[in-house]
């Protein structure tokens, strides 16, 4: 991940931020696990939710897709 992502990750960590993860991400990263494009498992986000009290799952709203409308700069 790139320098942008750690601090945010950091800031969530520090609680100086929150991170609200929509339903659809766990999606991808099963997905994306499945097929041995990431190691990341649904079993580390879930440790990770339990464990960050800044970091929590959302439902996937219109908003939140309209603003993922938005990024255009994510590497595949």
């Amino acid at each position: 991940m790139g320098t942008a992502v750690d601090q945010a990750f950091q800031d969530v960590e520090q609680k100086k931020a929150q991170l609200l993860l929509p339903a659809m991400v766990f999606a991808e990263i099963m997905y994306l696990n499945e097929r041995k494009r990431i190691t990341a498992t649904l079993a580390d986000v879930e440790t990770y939710l339990t464990t960050q009290t800044s970091c929590m799952a959302a439902p996937l709203t219109l908003e939140i897709v309209k603003a993922a409308q938005t990024i255009t700069d994510i590497p595949e």
